[in-house]
């Protein structure tokens, strides 16, 4: 059948090639490629398939670097270095901190059988207000107590329970003689206000108006804070050693073990000494807080008595502590441990009683009583 142009074979162009232009054979990988109507298919150019071949490596290799460099920044982030610095810089910068825990001791005793103190706490700090509650049972006496501070010179507290301490520490006697006492001040928020009608007294206020006012600078100042949490950054007290991952209530944390670094600490106190907060604390004691730090850095010596534990949980994601303990192991048997669970940035309401007596009321309750408590027989004493 005589050719048409419909079924007449169709050439590509043959199109020179870099090779070519100077007369030589082009490579056999560039002729091109026939078509017929008997091979509708395209086939691929070897070329093409090799060029295909190379950029499937090339992503395969930036794959392989990025899930390395993936797993290179979690390594880092997770690093417990990291990890318990990130945690106080937070804690630092936090608004506010709600925690509770508990605190447990035990002394041994030559010849007897131990004394065992038992408590538990639940505190809320914001800046610098803050207020707490406290359960302890201690030889078996049940009593406990609770704190509130304004934040404006202003620290309130009361005592449950005072009648079991005293009969505990004095006799039955004792706290019978003192029952007004005891009526007038227990479970009662006490106001600890201070006399200012002497020197005593004058300096104490003055002293304690100079740390509000640089506390209060200190938590309004984020560089402040930052300086402090740079100063563990760069001379970190304690070597971290990761202890694997554990829930701490709803979030995974990471568990580390902390062993003091004694070198770091004359580091640590001479880049404090800089920090603006500690400049001010200090100009308020007239430099008595820099020269206890020089001395303390002179004497310092790394102690062997007791086996001292230190473990922190912190949060694998967020980097916050979720869980702190300390555990101490004396050589004399006797055991303390401490153990707190803090959660950040959490709202809290921190307000003063809305009635306490004064420190100088407690006082003269007190007098009353050691003087047989006639004038004041039930312990009615007025509340401000």
């Amino acid at each position: 059948m005589p050719p048409t142009e419909q079924n007449k074979p169709k050439l590509t162009p043959n199109v020179p090639s870099a090779g070519t232009l100077s007369g030589e054979r082009p490579d056999p990988l560039l002729e091109p490629t026939l078509y017929t109507p008997e091979s509708p298919n395209v086939i691929a150019s070897p070329r093409k398939s090799r060029k295909k071949l190379i950029l499937a490596i090339i992503a395969a290799i930036i794959l392989v670097l990025g899930a390395a460099a993936g797993v290179l920044a979690y390594m880092l982030y997770q690093s417990p270095e990291k990890a318990v610095a990130d945690a106080l810089s937070n804690a630092i910068n936090s608004k506010s901190v709600v925690a509770s825990g508990d605190f447990k001791a035990f002394e041994t005793a030559s010849g007897g059988p131990g004394r065992e103190i038992i408590a538990g706490f639940n505190v809320a700090a914001e800046g610098t207000k803050a207020n707490g509650d406290i359960n302890i049972t201690f030889d078996n006496i049940k009593f406990g107590g609770a704190f509130v501070a304004t934040g404006k010179s202003e620290t309130y507290v009361k005592v449950r329970n005072i009648k079991g301490i005293i009969e505990q520490t004095f006799g039955n006697g004792v706290a019978e003689h003192f029952k007004p006492f005891i009526a007038a001040v227990s479970d009662r928020w006490i106001r600890l206000d201070v006399p200012s009608d002497n020197e005593s007294a004058k300096e104490l206020n003055k002293l304690q108006t100079c740390y509000n006012k640089a506390s209060e600078a200190y938590y309004k100042s984020k560089f402040q804070r930052e300086q402090i949490a740079n100063v563990y950054r760069d001379n970190p007290l304690f070597k971290a050693k990761s202890e694997g991952e554990e829930r701490v209530g709803n979030v995974d944390s990471l568990r580390i073990s902390l062993t003091p670094d004694y070198g770091k600490y004359a580091g640590f106190v001479d880049d404090l000494k800089k920090t603006e907060v500690f400049k001010a604390i200090d100009k308020c004691n007239e430099g008595g807080v820099t020269k206890n730090l020089d001395e303390s850095v002179r004497n310092q010596t790394k102690s062997d008595d007791n086996d001292v534990k230190f473990q922190l949980w912190v949060s694998k994601w967020g980097h916050e502590f979720t869980q702190a303990k300390v555990s101490v192991k004396e050589k004399n048997g006797s055991t303390s441990s401490l153990s707190l669970k803090p959660t950040f940035n959490k709202s809290v309401t921190i307000e003063k009683p809305t009635e306490s007596m004064s420190f100088e009321q407690v006082l003269e309750a007190f007098n009353q009583a050691f003087l047989g408590g006639a004038n004041n027989p039930d312990g009615d004493t007025q509340l401000n």
